[in-house]
């Protein structure tokens, strides 16, 4: 559900796919974010599910069932349980269900996952989640969508402007300075979720 989320998360794809060329990794997001992970080279599908609409969860559910997965990670949030991510988890019926341990997760997840000490950046959190599939880290750097990756030739700055939290987010008089100070040489790409579009 959050652009952060979805982006600290593509260490822990890519370490996936290389421990295990042959799966196929889908990843469920929210339409507004799903560009994230489109053209990712480890993500074989992007399933949208917009949570807000009626019937969503009911129709995502009978979907993923559908869909008969093997293992269902779930690497939002590691102390919150989302109940909808645990309903979705859930309603696929995959046999091995991974998320980090919280209150409620062992009615809906079947491995738990204790979050170490020594973890303490978010991508770091995200790769324990391989653990219980014998997966080890490919390294914290993240992968930016492909539309978005900057070439040799021309590169960018990409600008994230904030987050869900006003305390976040960059302030408009030093954003205009960075913004200013990089323009001669690098393009700004400005990032934005919807609180931002004000």
């Amino acid at each position: 559900e959050r652009m952060g989320n979805l982006i600290l998360m593509t260490p822990m794809l890519r370490a996936l796919k290389r421990a295990l060329p042959w799966a196929t990794l889908d990843c469920l997001a929210a339409p507004a974010y799903a560009a994230l992970l489109e053209g990712n080279r480890w993500v074989s599908t992007v399933h949208l599910f917009d949570k807000r609409r009626p019937l969503a969860l009911w129709r995502k559910s009978r979907t993923l069932r559908r869909l008969c997965y093997d293992v269902v990670i779930d690497a939002a949030h590691p102390e919150t349980l989302s109940l909808t991510s645990a309903i979705l988890a859930r309603a696929s019926h995959a046999p091995i269900a991974i998320r980090h341990a919280a209150d409620g997760a062992d009615l809906f997840f079947n491995v738990l996952v204790d979050r170490a000490e020594a973890a303490t950046h978010d991508i770091q959190v995200k790769l324990e989640l391989l653990t219980p599939l014998g997966c080890t880290s490919s390294g914290l750097h993240m992968e930016p969508p492909s539309d978005f990756a900057p070439s040799p030739v021309s590169p960018r700055l990409a600008v994230h402007l904030g987050a869900r939290k006003s305390a976040n987010t960059i302030p408009p008089n030093l954003l205009r300075t960075l913004v200013d100070r990089a323009r001669p040489t690098l393009p700004p790409l400005f990032i934005a979720g919807p609180a931002e579009r004000d």
